[in-house]
């Protein structure tokens, strides 16, 4: 009798560490897209030639640009502290280009369908000017069989939000992953409101997921 009491507390136990696990994982919220900061490949020296980023699937002539480029952010405009050498751009033409990744979480289910995850997406979007091209990221939620189950998206930010000068402003939205969720479809859209070139900026993209507030 004593050895199953034993053996059962065991199991107990482990499966409580295994569960202490699997939140601690997610409570270390590291950030879960690739190149986030477009800063893996080169980035155009004139705004003009389309480099891609990689490890994003575009559409149109979204690009990536080296701050200082031409009439483009320079490093002294407002932006991330820790910008480094690219910033994602709209484009030389084109009224919206896109780039979009596919983060795989189906590592991450137990905890998502315990209702047990929760979303923070953020990043710095901007524009030039008192132009109001923009950029928008958005994150959507996905089943296994790529249904859409919901969404969280920041953005964009417009002329007056930047006090109409060029550069880019932090934001940050946050949303419980429903459960089911097993990949998340993160696209960056830049959108052209006026002028020749499309001019919604972005840099410092991130997505992590954590452990929701004990209730």
């Amino acid at each position: 009798m004593l050895y199953w009491v034993v053996a059962i507390v065991w199991v107990l136990a482990l499966l409580l560490i295994a569960q202490q696990c699997s939140r601690a994982t997610l409570a270390s919220g590291s950030n879960l897209l690739l190149n986030g900061g477009a800063e893996a490949g080169p980035g155009s020296p004139d705004g003009t030639k389309v480099m891609r980023a990689p490890g994003w699937n575009a559409t149109g002539l979204f690009n990536v640009v080296r701050y200082g480029a031409g009439e483009f952010p320079g490093p002294d405009v407002p932006g991330p502290a820790n910008r480094g050498r690219n910033f994602f751009a709209g484009g030389p033409d084109g009224n919206v280009s896109t780039v979009t990744q596919v983060v795989d979480v189906s590592n991450r289910a137990r905890a998502i369908d315990a209702k047990d995850a929760e979303c923070q997406l953020s990043g710095y979007l901007g524009g030039y000017g008192e132009q109001n091209d923009n950029a928008v990221l958005t994150a959507e939620f996905q089943g296994a069989a790529s249904q859409k189950l919901g969404a969280v998206a920041i953005g964009p930010v417009l002329a007056a939000d930047r006090n109409r000068a060029t550069g880019l402003v932090l934001r940050s939205a946050s949303a419980p992953v429903p459960p089911g969720t097993r990949r998340i479809a993160v696209t960056l859209t830049m959108t052209r409101t006026e002028g020749t070139s499309n001019d919604g900026y972005a840099d410092n993209l991130s997505l992590t997921l954590t452990n929701s507030a004990p209730k």
